[in-house]
């Protein structure tokens, strides 16, 4: 998932402070999130896709989080 989720970012040029303003975290805490280090809640996993659907409208939470998941 942690992988998915940082190459969706780069492609679409989210940064990592952009993610951390819309989650309403510190930049530490998303990196924390982003490395694998702390788990992902449910409405920042909505809040992140939102996010990213700003910049491509179709992109689904399967090919953000489960195609990583499913590689693992």
């Amino acid at each position: 998932m942690v992988r998915t989720v940082r190459q969706t970012l780069k492609r679409l040029n989210v940064k990592q402070a952009d993610l951390a303003r819309a989650l309403s975290l510190s930049q530490s805490t998303v990196s924390q999130k982003l490395s694998g280090s702390r788990r992902w809640r449910k409405d920042e996993i909505d809040a992140v896709l939102a996010l990213l659907r700003e910049r491509q409208p179709d992109l689904t939470y399967e090919q953000l989080f489960e195609s990583a998941e499913a590689a693992a």
